[in-house]
């Protein structure tokens, strides 16, 4: 079927053009709605023409009127919905352009100049840039491509041995794990000592149960680690072992300065790795005159008990006088549940100390006669 507008008429000073084909599709009150069914569509735009999509109004609920994508004809899932609102894509999987670069934009409205009253979604209309969109972007804001925002989610989030997350404290948490390899093995001679994998992972046992198993495990896929010792089966003549995969580490460098705030809290152990070049503190002498010493160290005691404990101090240095008096030591009581600083002193004095006695030849540095 060819359709043509040769011969059209079209009155003067009307918006119309003798190019434009007009299909109008009307009922005894107004428009109607078209339904096309076919075996395939295609929407082709030949000789630099465009594609619009232009929904109008709202439904009988008062609910702006959408662009839907839908499998099965129609009668299957809805996969894209569009309208000013929202934009909704549900699919599987999504693809981007590796090197596609992702901008941020705002837009500016005005009034519509062919508003239908009767049609609060005619109102207003959008501005037009020079690009001829009509999205306003700031060059100067951040951008990015999709390889670097998927690189940064996967640094972060991609693997079972690494997580980002906010603890149940609320605290910000980047960390890395151990993680357990599986692998299939063939049933031993002596059945002894074989664990049902079940016993320590109900995920695990699902997953030979579906004949589809990761390639590495972590802590929250067990309710007791595995043996790397041991073989395991489900029960139904699968035999494999777990092999522990260390943790990686993670490294944090600066070109230049790397500041850190706050309270830091180490754990277990702190190593300053090779310090070539020293271990630096300042004293400062301030703008208004002040000595400040920023190098000071404190031993915090920290009673977890649910009883008081009393701490040993320093020694008293009023009962070591000239006189004669002893050496004793002070105490300090820290109430169940707190904490108290019970000891400090400046690394600037320690330093002092230590060059002063072997200057002197004295404690470890002292020479026998």
């Amino acid at each position: 079927m060819t359709l043509s507008t040769k011969g059209k008429q079209v009155e003067s000073g009307s918006n119309d053009s003798s190019n434009v084909m007009n299909v109008n599709v009307t009922t005894g009150s107004g428009k109607g709605y078209l339904k096309v069914r076919a075996q395939a569509i295609d929407l082709r735009c030949e000789e630099h023409g465009g594609i619009a999509l232009q929904p109008k109004g709202e439904d009988g609920s008062g609910n702006q009127n959408k662009i839907k994508f839908e499998h099965g004809g129609g009668d299957g899932l809805e996969f894209g919905t569009f309208n000013t609102e929202k934009t909704s894509i549900f699919t599987d999987e999504y693809r981007f352009n590796k090197d596609g670069v992702w901008k941020m934009a705002t837009r500016q409205t005005e009034a519509s100049d062919k508003a239908d009253v009767n049609d609060p979604t005619t109102a207003l209309k959008y501005i037009k840039q020079d690009d001829d969109f009509y999205d306003i972007v700031d060059e100067d804001d951040p951008q990015c491509t999709t390889k670097d925002i998927i690189k940064t989610a996967y640094a972060m989030n991609g693997g079972k041995d690494r997580h980002t997350k906010i603890t149940n404290k609320g605290a910000i948490e980047i960390a890395t794990n151990v993680t357990y390899a599986i692998s299939e093995t063939s049933e031993p001679e002596n059945l002894t000592g074989v664990v049902s994998v079940d016993t320590i992972s109900q995920k695990v046992a699902s997953d030979v149960t579906s004949g589809v198993l990761d390639k590495t495990y972590n802590e929250g896929d067990f309710t007791t680690l595995p043996d790397t010792t041991k073989i395991y089966t489900d029960g139904g003549g699968t035999y494999f072992e777990f092999v522990e995969v260390p943790a990686p580490s993670i490294k944090i460098e600066s070109g230049s300065e790397l500041k850190l705030g706050g309270i830091l809290d180490f754990g277990s152990s702190f190593n300053f790795g090779e310090t070539d070049n020293g271990i630096e503190v300042q004293n400062k002498y301030t703008k208004k005159g002040a000595l400040k010493d920023c190098g000071k160290l404190k031993v915090i005691a920290v009673n977890n008990n649910s009883s008081a404990y009393t701490f040993n101090t320093l020694w008293d240095p009023t009962a070591n006088s000239n006189a004669g008096g002893s050496v004793t030591e002070t105490t300090v009581s820290v109430p169940a549940g707190e904490s108290a600083q019970i000891a400090e002193a400046s690394i600037y004095d320690i330093i002092k100390l230590v060059n002063y006695m072997k200057d002197n030849n004295q404690g470890p540095w002292e020479t026998n006669p």
